[in-house]
């Protein structure tokens, strides 16, 4: 399998929501007929990658408290999904967002090829030596003990140190790995703002850094208390700043606002003059 990620190249993820609990709204699809016809549209805006995820990581404490999904219910929603996606774009990149092996397992043999991990593989310990055995890539989320739970700088790298060497020492390829920071997941805001002011210390990883700011909590706090419906701008500024701190994997609800902040935060971090 040929390298999807790159330190150097920008790579647009498009995110859709299978649980109704999604904090989103609008990026939740409930039918098949949903499915097809957002993927259609974040293809036609440039998006390189579909992330699918059928269990909501809204903060409760933030979003309130949602029904627990069973790994029975999130394998049902994602391989439907799968299914009919691949049916109708056999040759779209797919990642899954789980921290289930089993449903990683499922959605690699279906022809995903990224698996998600917002716990950075700490949650389930079988699903990293699945990733390997597909010799599929990954992005592995810094996660102490539960997502969100790292708030500096330090204590992200610290926890993605763990989560690469877990990936590694299952058998995963170094150059098949991203890393993701974490931002939100129900942190105070002055952690997700300090977590991008810093975001260049990850580039020691040698690793593409993969950033998820899109209408997050953070974003309308600073803009006053803000609905995530009303967070668009801001989020295309935190996109902006990571991207010219480093990033290059964006993972957002809005693919073409998205892809025009991100080439133009790009374009001005890698000039060459």
């Amino acid at each position: 399998m040929h390298r999807i990620f790159s330190r150097r190249r920008l790579s647009i993820i498009a995110i859709i929501n299978l649980d109704p609990h999604s904090f989103y709204r609008p990026s939740t699809k409930k039918t098949l007929t949903q499915i097809i016809e957002a993927v259609k549209l974040y293809l036609n805006d440039g998006a390189d990658i579909i992330d699918i995820g059928a269990v909501s990581t809204a903060p409760s404490k933030i979003y309130g408290d949602r029904p627990d999904v069973s790994e029975r219910e999130e394998l049902k929603k994602v391989e439907s999904a799968l299914k009919v996606v691949f049916d109708y774009f056999p040759n779209v990149i797919i990642s899954v967002d789980t921290q289930r092996a089993q449903v990683a397992e499922k959605a690699l043999s279906m022809g995903a090829q990224i698996i998600n991990d917002v716990s950075g593989f700490k949650r389930d310990a079988k699903i990293a030596k699945v990733v390997a055995e597909f010799d599929a890539h990954c992005i592995l989320m810094a996660c102490r003990r539960s997502p969100g739970d790292c708030c500096t700088i330090d204590e992200v790298m610290k926890a993605l140190t763990e989560s690469t060497r877990i990936a590694v020492e299952a058998g995963v390829s170094e150059d098949k790995i991203a890393i993701d920071p974490g931002i939100g997941f129900g942190k105070d805001p002055r952690c997700d703002l300090h977590i991008l002011r810093h975001l260049n210390a990850l580039k020691v990883f040698r690793k593409p850094i993969c950033i998820s700011p899109s209408r997050k909590f953070f974003v309308g706090h600073v803009l006053g208390g803000v609905p995530p419906e009303k967070r668009l701008y801001g989020s295309l500024a935190a996109v902006a700043i990571a991207v010219y701190n480093g990033a290059t994997i964006v993972r957002t609800h809005d693919v073409k606002e998205t892809l025009e902040a991100a080439k133009i935060a790009h374009a001005i971090g890698n000039l060459k003059w």
